[in-house]
């Protein structure tokens, strides 16, 4: 894949406390560290002028961390920057993703007036119980207020974070945030299945506790209740994991799962330009090294970690991320783009998968069953 990306990343770290399930590259950092952050990412988006041809942005997206945290000026600055350094297409979607509790009007207005037009919030859970355990600082009245302020300045395009298979979860607390989503008419929600990573607290308090067989069946239940309580909202599950009304579909992820190209700017974001993959350091001060290595070099790009994607493994990323997609792959597109059909270059997988019942066609499209999707991660398998 060759074409130039339209679509960016920004990686802010920087979060108030830092939560009992995240394994993300995030800090607590006084303001000053975010200042050499935000001259740093200038910087680093400064680089790609040396890249012989852009294309004007799509997408832009803001994530973290909790890039509502820092200094309004900062986002609305990088913002700027970007438009000098690519331009804009017209009906750009920018993305920042924000904790309830950091939501003022101060903030918000600067960011409309900057063109963020999508803000995602992290709700996770309507228990407060639940949230004090996720070591999340806001509370359901302070998810509400931050709505309110976001649609007073013009920001209505909102997505809402969900989670579930919690410790403890019931139908009944699944239910209540979904009521909460319904009365504020959340176009767009995020629902995902909580994951204890090693190394975090949540997962050092619950590592010696394993999933029972009942649980199991509990979390794939609530899945099934999230995804038709929303679809009985008017939402559409266009992913494994995303719902969206119409015209409400994050633009921004969809290009990850069509495996379309992006720029990721930002300590420990990663990019895939030109056929290849990159990471930045995750660290802060190593990052910015970097930055200062690939000014003198040349480069238009800080990572030292690269990994080139050749076409066998393009198509193996094609099947493993066009999955998670409700509409599955097309097979027409798929022979259009590498000159074979997926059912000739991954014959014996496609009709295993069939044979298990994790995988159909349908419409000259090769999707996840909804039996595929309790267990897509064995589909998934199936192509790494």
């Amino acid at each position: 894949m060759n074409n130039a990306p339209r679509s960016v990343y920004i990686h802010v770290p920087f979060c108030r406390s830092r939560c009992t399930y995240c394994d993300f590259f995030t800090a607590v950092c006084p303001p000053e560290t975010w200042h050499t952050w935000h001259e740093g990412l200038l910087r680093e988006i400064d680089l790609t002028e040396k890249l012989g041809s852009k294309e004007k942005l799509a997408t832009v997206y803001f994530g973290g961390g909790t890039p509502s945290l820092v200094d309004a000026g900062m986002i609305a600055s990088i913002i700027e920057r970007l438009k000098e350094r690519f331009g804009f297409e017209r009906e750009i979607e920018i993305t920042l993703e924000a904790n309830p509790e950091s939501v003022t009007k101060g903030k918000a207005l600067i960011w409309q007036k900057a063109g963020i037009n999508r803000v995602s919030l992290g709700l996770q859970s309507v228990d407060e119980q639940m949230l004090k355990l996720l070591g999340r600082p806001h509370t359901v009245e302070t998810f509400k207020e931050a709505v309110a302020i976001l649609r007073s300045v013009g920001i209505l395009n909102l997505s809402a974070d969900l989670m579930f298979g919690l410790p403890t979860e019931t139908f009944s607390m699944a239910d209540k945030a979904l009521d909460l989503l319904a009365e504020f008419d959340i176009p767009h929600v995020s629902f995902y299945a909580l994951s204890l990573e090693p190394g975090t607290p949540l997962f050092n308090q619950f590592k010696d506790k394993e999933m029972s067989d009942e649980e199991e069946k509990l979390e794939r239940a609530i899945y099934w209740q999230i995804r038709e309580r929303l679809e009985r909202q008017g939402l559409i599950v266009y992913e494994i994991s995303n719902a969206g009304k119409p015209d409400y579909f994050s633009k921004h992820n969809l290009v990850y799962w069509r495996q379309k190209s992006y720029f990721g700017f930002g300590p420990a974001a990663a990019s895939f330009a030109f056929s290849v993959r990159r990471s930045n350091a995750a660290n802060i001060d190593q990052w910015l090294e970097d930055i200062e290595g690939a000014r003198n070099d040349g480069s238009y790009t800080p990572s030292s970690l690269e990994e080139v994607i050749d076409e066998e493994e393009a198509m193996k990323e094609t099947m493993l991320l066009g999955l998670r997609l409700t509409e599955g792959i097309d097979i027409g597109s798929f022979h259009q783009r590498f000159g074979r059909s997926p059912r000739d270059v991954f014959s014996a997988k496609i009709k295993g998968l069939e044979a298990d019942g994790l995988l159909e066609e349908v419409a000259g499209r090769i999707r996840l069953t909804k039996h595929g999707i309790d267990f897509a991660n064995l589909a998934f398998a199936a192509f790494i």
